[in-house]
């Protein structure tokens, strides 16, 4: 695990320095799909 430290901490800096979300990323592609589905329900797995 001592090798992982100085790593984990450059990704631990750089993810600061640029803060990324999955969801805000791709809630409104999922929106779109779902709405263009006709779809009524939808299941969140996880």
């Amino acid at each position: 695990m001592p090798l992982l430290t100085p790593l984990l901490s450059r990704l631990d800096r750089f993810n600061r320095r640029h803060p990324w979300s999955h969801n805000d990323r791709l809630s409104p592609w999922v929106v779109r799909r779902v709405a263009a589905s006709g779809a009524r329900e939808v299941l969140d797995v996880g």
